[in-house]
């Protein structure tokens, strides 16, 4: 698959955290060697009402081993929930 001639496929189910009932956030860093720096956020709000809001954001920037290596990488999902009545 990595050094043939060939079309690899397949499909990938990514499924996002969904948001919670109360208001929380978390947040984490990360540092390691050759530059190597995560943040990492995970924010909940609750307005107390049939909304509901999660966002989850990660940036990653590398150095990395080799001479002109560079890698850097951002990543941002929002997700709402919006609860109509008791019974949905």
């Amino acid at each position: 698959v990595l050094y043939g001639v060939s079309q690899p496929g397949g499909l990938i189910n990514y499924i996002t955290k969904r948001p919670l009932g109360d208001t929380r956030s978390t947040f984490r860093t990360i540092v390691g060697n050759n530059g190597f720096l995560r943040l990492e956020g995970d924010f909940n709000f609750n307005t107390g009402g049939p909304v509901a809001v999660r966002l989850n954001a990660a940036y990653t920037e590398s150095d990395g081993f080799r001479d002109f290596e560079r890698l850097e990488r951002s990543f941002f999902a929002p997700v709402a929930t919006w609860r109509l009545s008791d019974k949905t």
